[in-house]
């Protein structure tokens, strides 16, 4: 699967900068370059357009406890309303 570049103002281009160096260390002591997260990031927000969610759009995200989830809502929230959920939430806690 091909993903088509999607516009990133301000995350995208300062992993890019970063490289290859380690931009974040998460919980396991893993470094995850600038690069890589870049990447993971643009293939998060063409997912998203996929799927039809366009700038602007309100959208609320049940992520689990981890370092990454920092970059996906800071990327997201670039071009979407990003709501971060707890993800201890019940059902109808999420409903309400």
């Amino acid at each position: 699967m091909t993903v088509q570049p999607v516009s990133l103002n301000l995350l995208g281009p300062l992993l890019h900068v970063i490289g290859g160096r380690v931009a974040m260390v998460d919980g396991d002591g893993r470094g995850w370059p600038g690069s890589e997260l870049a990447d993971l990031l643009q293939s998060l927000c063409a997912g998203a357009e996929a799927a039809g969610l366009a700038p602007g759009h309100r959208v609320a995200l049940i992520l689990p406890d981890h370092p990454a989830t920092a970059v996906a809502i800071l990327g997201l929230s670039e071009r979407l309303s990003a709501l971060p959920l707890n993800n201890a939430l019940t059902q109808a806690e999420q409903a309400e």
